[in-house]
């Protein structure tokens, strides 16, 4: 149905104030917005695969502001043209704007000039101080830090950054050798915020805090209570890990040690802690690795790029599920006769694995037409599976 002509618009129901106000409002609206999508609010970890990488727990992202972005997000288009508004925009909105074409020093002063202000609100105020805590963050400069600290406090006031707030606190502390304030920190993410993922991984933290501090057991007991709490989530993994390395070394806690790092480098054969276990076993006194670690070992290296020690290690092992990646191996060492063989054979004897259309696709690049058709016929006459992938695969030949 079309709109009537004659009916009024909203905006007509609001007074010239109102109308300023709400243009106002909008402008601090597209400030955090637009900071928050160019990863100046962005805290933790890029996404949960990347948290089996195990990274240490302060959430130290970029710190850099796109100022393309910035400018598109608070009052341009989506290519970074900004463009006068059709509104005026108040000053914080001009400062965050011109963050990447002022100098550095240059943004800090404006800021620091409208966060001292007397005139500002208050909550615009606080959202000055969050910007400038994160450009003076990315200084190795202790004042600089101890600055940021202060005013995250301030901006901590703000609900939306709060636990943003704490989780940069506790970085700058970790930096300036602060384990108390890291703590404190923490304690209060892991007590009020709402998610389960934020308090494991507050807990996380402590737990790496108390290691920094010479406290090991009482890293050791909250490493123990995530893996109890949490076991499922990255942070379990990580902290087997830690535990690991506690008992390894020890004659009647280096089996449990060993289970703890045989499942990290299942559960995660490119984990930040992976290939330091690789060494950590092989490096053991009176310890022969079982061909199931082997296994483990060769997929680690692989995970790694290391494609001949990872042949090697599967040479004194017995997984065949990892026969896809050893011709994946021995593809890119160039030795295409031997990937070729093993991806044929794999395909015939295991026709129902998972990995069988990587591999089927990957073994007729390499070959002829002729030959990837044969290929497909095999897996349509012996996979219950990928029956219908075969079919598809031969109909576009």
């Amino acid at each position: 149905m079309q709109k009537s002509k004659s009916s009024p618009s909203k905006a007509r129901h609001y007074s010239v104030s109102q109308r300023q106000e709400i243009k106002r409002a909008r402008a601090r609206r597209n400030i955090v917005v637009g900071l928050l999508l160019a990863g100046v609010f962005s805290f933790g970890y890029a996404s949960t695969a990347h948290l089996l990488h195990e990274r240490p727990i302060t959430k130290s992202l970029p710190v850099n502001l796109p100022a393309k972005h910035l400018a598109a997000l608070a009052y341009g288009d989506k290519d970074g043209n900004s463009h006068s508004p059709s509104f005026a925009v108040d000053a914080l909105s001009q400062i965050v704007g011109n963050i990447g074409k002022l100098p550095a020093d240059e943004i800090k002063h404006q800021l620091k000039d409208f966060y001292t202000s007397e005139h500002e609100p208050e909550t615009s105020k606080r959202e000055a101080a969050y910007v400038l805590a994160r450009l003076l963050q990315k200084s190795a400069n202790h004042d600089d830090l101890k600055e940021a600290i202060k005013l995250y406090e301030d901006a901590a006031h703000l609900e939306p950054l709060w636990e943003r707030c704490q989780w940069h606190i506790s970085e700058c502390a970790q930096i300036i050798g602060q384990e108390k304030l890291v703590h404190y920190s923490l304690e209060l993410v892991k007590t009020h915020a709402t998610s389960a993922n934020s308090k494991a991984q507050a807990e996380y933290g402590l737990a790496q805090s108390y290691l920094r501090g010479n406290e090991p057991d009482r890293a050791k007991e909250t490493f123990e209570l995530i893996r109890k709490n949490y076991p499922h989530s990255p942070f379990a993994l990580g902290s087997a890990y830690y535990l690991g390395e506690s008992l390894i070394d020890t004659k009647e806690g280096q089996n449990e040690a060993l289970t703890l790092f045989r499942d990290y480098m299942k559960k995660s054969p490119d984990g930040h802690f992976a290939q330091t276990i690789v060494k950590r076993i092989a490096a053991l006194k009176n310890y022969q690795p079982t061909e199931y670690e082997h296994s483990l070992f060769g997929r680690v290296n692989y995970s790694a790029g290391l494609w001949q020690d990872a042949l090697n290690e599967w040479s004194k092992g017995t997984q065949p599920s990892y026969w896809y990646y050893q011709a994946v191996c021995f593809s890119h060492i160039g030795k295409q006769a031997e990937a070729i063989d093993i991806l044929q054979s794999g395909i015939k004897q295991h026709p129902n694995d998972s990995i069988i259309p990587t591999a089927a696709n990957t073994l007729c690049r390499m070959l002829t037409k002729e030959q990837a058709i044969a290929v497909w016929k095999g897996i349509l006459a012996t996979s219950s599976d990928y029956g219908g992938v075969a079919l598809y695969n031969l109909g576009t030949r």
